[in-house]
C-alpha cells in the first residue's frame, strides 16, 4: 500500500550523512532495471519462453561493436528462453530484447507508467540500468509487480496530531492502475525464478 516501514539512507549518520533513499539522490540502478525490460516485452505480448538468440545485439545506426558481456551459461548462437535471461541477469540477452522486442523509447514509456519520474534517455544501454534513478522511485515502481499492476506511491506520514491529540491531517495510500494484471503476474513469476534457479539461488539455501 506504499506505507514505508523502514528508511535506511546510509550506514551511519554520524560519519555518512548522504541519504541514499530520498528522491533527490540518484544513481545508476544497474540490473534492477532489467525487470522493467522483461515486463515491457510481456506487455507487448511476448512470452517468458520467447526464444532469444545468444548473439551480439544489432541496432540500426549503432556501432556494431556494442556487445555487452553475458554469463558463461550459454555459448555463441544458443537459443535461450527469454525468462532465463532474467533469472541469470544476463546482459547480452537483455540487450537482445531491447534490440528486437522492445525499443528504447518503449522502455522509457513503460518505466514512466511504473512511476519513474527521473529523466531517461531512450538509448539501448538503458536496458542495463545506466540512467540515474532514486531508490524512492524504484521502490514505488516495484510495487506494481507486487500489487498485480497497481502502483503505490511510497509515503511515511499517516497523520499529524497536535499536543491534545487533535488530528490536523491524514494521509492515505496514493494508488493507481499502472500496468495490466497479467503483465505484473507473469513478471513476478519470472522474478521468482531469480531466487529459485538464478543469481539469487543462495537465498533458498
Amino acid at each position: 500500500n506504499g506505507e514505508i516501514k523502514a528508511w535506511v539512507g546510509g550506514p551511519n549518520i554520524r560519519y555518512f550523512q548522504l541519504d541514499h533513499v530520498k528522491k533527490s539522490t540518484k544513481r545508476q540502478v544497474g540490473s534492477t532495471m532489467k525487470p522493467f525490460v522483461y515486463a515491457a516485452a510481456i506487455d507487448k505480448g511476448y512470452s517468458p519462453c520467447t526464444p532469444i538468440a545468444y548473439v551480439a545485439p544489432k541496432f540500426d545506426g549503432i556501432d556494431a561493436s556494442w556487445n555487452p558481456d553475458g554469463t558463461d551459461k550459454w555459448k555463441e548462437g544458443d537459443i535461450v528462453p527469454m525468462q532465463e535471461g532474467l533469472w541469470f541477469s544476463d546482459n547480452r540477452i537483455t540487450a537482445n530484447i531491447i534490440s528486437s522486442l522492445v525499443t528504447p523509447q518503449e522502455l522509457v514509456d513503460f518505466s514512466k507508467q511504473l512511476g519513474i519520474e527521473s529523466e531517461l534517455d531512450p538509448v539501448p544501454a538503458l536496458c542495463l540500468g545506466v540512467s540515474d534513478i532514486s531508490l524512492y522511485e524504484m521502490i514505488g515502481a516495484y510495487t506494481c509487480f507486487a500489487n498485480l499492476g497497481t502502483y503505490s506511491k511510497p509515503f511515511f506520514i499517516k497523520k499529524i496530531e497536535d499536543k491534545d491529540g487533535n488530528v490536523l491531517a491524514r494521509y492515505s495510500p496514493d494508488q493507481r492502475e499502472a500496468i495490466s494484471e497479467k503483465t505484473a503476474y507473469v513478471t513476478t513469476q519470472m522474478l521468482k525464478g531469480v531466487i529459485d534457479r538464478g543469481t539469487a539461488a543462495r537465498i533458498r539455501r
